[in-house]
């Protein structure tokens, strides 16, 4: 089957909302806004590694889009 992403790893490895939380708006999808407050933020030291697991993730949604155009 592959590889599973990075963002899936940061997701186990972090906590899932806030994972995803911070790829909407790393992604420029959305502006999520602070976080509810009955949880807390990503800690910092993670962003990084968020915005590049969804960057990746969103190169590979545009690159399959692009073929499917063609076909």
């Amino acid at each position: 089957m592959g590889e599973r992403p990075a963002l899936v790893h940061l997701r186990d490895e972090i906590l899932l909302i806030r994972v995803l939380h911070d790829a909407v708006t790393f992604s420029t999808i959305a502006d999520m806004g602070p976080i509810l407050p009955l949880l807390s933020s990503t800690p910092p030291e993670h962003h990084a590694k968020i915005d590049h697991a969804t960057q990746v993730l969103l190169t590979l949604a545009r690159q399959f889009a692009q073929k499917r155009a063609l076909n």
